[in-house]
């Protein structure tokens, strides 16, 4: 799930390349009348659920992550999260949710760069302490830097759930700037998982 509905290229860059439509098709990104807005859309082919709304993605999660439990499935669930949509209250309705129902099959990760569409996090709404906001809740938290894909995959796997946190202090860069990609204020990623 993409819940984090700013990082919709990589998403259709990804179905392109799984044969979902062309390449070339995505040269209408962000126009006007495309159907690859800036959030997810539901109008992508390949795309089930539109997660422009800030906070639907992870709910959405845990119900496909409780129906696979329920069903019996040995399948996993993973909601990527950005650090400001988790100002919305029905993220933290989600957050107690799921370890309260010991959702072990739900991973999720946040993209904890402390940036969002209005502002610095922490002037929009400060969530300090994030991470301890989440072990309160019930959640196994791991701190693993977001530019390690390695050490990112091996945690995601290690655990039912994770949320990563962003802040390196040798990318003093801008968002959106390659390997840069969080801005001086926010260069981390943060991970939790169901106890």
């Amino acid at each position: 799930m993409l819940s984090k509905g700013h990082a919709t290229a990589i998403l259709y860059a990804t179905l392109a390349e799984c044969g979902f439509y062309s390449l070339a098709e995505l040269d209408t990104y962000c126009r006007d009348g495309s159907i690859f807005t800036g959030h997810v859309s539901h109008a992508v082919p390949g795309v089930e659920v539109s997660t422009g709304s800030l906070g639907h993605g992870l709910p959405i999660a845990i119900g496909m992550a409780l129906a696979a439990r329920s069903a019996g499935a040995g399948s996993r669930v993973f909601c990527l999260l950005s650090d400001g949509e988790c100002d919305e209250g029905s993220n933290w309705e989600g957050i107690l949710f799921a370890p309260h129902h010991k959702l072990s099959n739900l991973c999720v990760i946040v993209d904890f760069n402390k940036i969002q569409s209005f502002g610095i996090v922490a002037e929009v709404l400060n969530l300090d302490p994030f991470a301890d906001k989440w072990k309160a809740f019930g959640w196994h938290v791991e701190e693993i830097d977001g530019h390690d894909v390695v050490a990112a995959r091996a945690g995601a796997w290690r655990r039912a759930c994770n949320i990563l946190p962003a802040d390196r202090g040798d990318c003093p860069h801008r968002k959106g700037q390659g390997r840069e990609l969080h801005g001086e204020q926010a260069r981390m990623a943060l991970p939790f998982a169901v106890r």
